[in-house]
């Protein structure tokens, strides 16, 4: 490798490591889920609400036969259920409990 490259490389693993300016648009700006931490975190759902939330699901598709989820994403105020065969997802969104 010569000391040019080397030097190019250098670069773009230092400008890889910082953050980007805001407002700059990113090569993996276009995706389907993103996640992001919430500065108030008091919307965010528990995880035993969360388990709940995928349990009761579950339970759902085996009473109506439904093929069970590939795979299980826990979001910050959701759970996402992926189903790879059919590239399909179900979003479920955690609610907070209505005051009696």
């Amino acid at each position: 490798m010569s000391v040019a490259s080397r030097g190019r490389l250098a670069s773009r693993l230092r400008t890889a490591s910082r953050p980007p300016a805001v407002g700059t648009k990113l090569k993996h700006e276009s995706v389907l889920i993103r996640c992001r931490l919430s500065r108030n975190a008091s919307g965010v759902a528990t995880l035993v609400q969360r388990i709940e939330a995928e349990k009761r699901m579950r339970d759902l598709l085996e009473e109506a036969g439904l093929p069970q989820p590939d795979y299980v994403e826990y979001g910050f105020t959701c759970i996402r259920l992926l189903f790879n065969s059919v590239r399909q997802v179900v979003i479920i969104d955690i609610d907070e409990p209505e005051d009696p």
